[in-house]
């Protein structure tokens, strides 16, 4: 039985910072990743490679996640690359339309030669605190954001769903009502 969501390495490389998914990459995944990420663009990665041969499916918010962050001003010219993405993962990104948007390798360029080799990565692992429940709300709702505005028939249910998740944000800084 596949586990309900997939698990996420990371390494850095002379070339840039390489993500390896395995399995189901869901909205859980994504907060580690980004956190991680935004870190390796602060101290300077300008291209990452997300080696997706081992994933078996990316859920919209994985896909939006990977959609702002490409868009990072570090990584607008190409600097993100998908590397072997498996079929059913060209699938997801060809339902939402966001395939194009990629730049798309068989190979990590700038990664060593066995970079599939399990020393060189670490895995990222997720803490659920109130923090971390704020940042996986706040995400859910930017990736939306980022799908919405592709062009696509699915593009008014991510608005939707971004629509919302913000509504809940509000709704959780406000607090509960007050008593007059």
């Amino acid at each position: 039985m596949e586990r309900a969501y997939g698990r996420i390495f990371v390494a850095r490389f002379a070339a840039g910072s390489g993500v390896r998914i395995e399995g189901r990459a869901a909205a859980h995944n994504c907060p580690a990743l980004r956190q991680w990420l935004e870190e390796e663009l602060e101290d300077g990665t300008e291209r990452v490679f997300i080696d997706l041969a081992g994933c078996t499916h990316l859920d919209s918010t994985c896909v939006g996640t990977l959609l702002f962050l490409a868009k990072h001003p570090q990584l607008q010219r190409g600097g993100l690359q998908l590397v072997r993405p498996s079929a059913e993962c060209q699938q997801v990104l060809r339902q939402m339309c966001v395939l194009r948007m990629f730049a798309i390798g068989d190979e990590a360029g700038g990664m060593p030669a066995g970079h599939e080799n399990e020393g060189f990565w670490s895995e990222l692992t997720c803490e659920w605190n109130d923090g971390a429940r704020q940042l996986f709300k706040q995400n859910v709702v930017q990736a939306h954001e980022e799908l919405a505005g592709v062009p696509s028939p699915l593009s008014d249910c991510f608005r939707q769903i971004a629509e919302e998740g913000k509504k809940e944000l509000q709704e959780a800084h406000s607090g509960p009502p007050r008593d007059a």
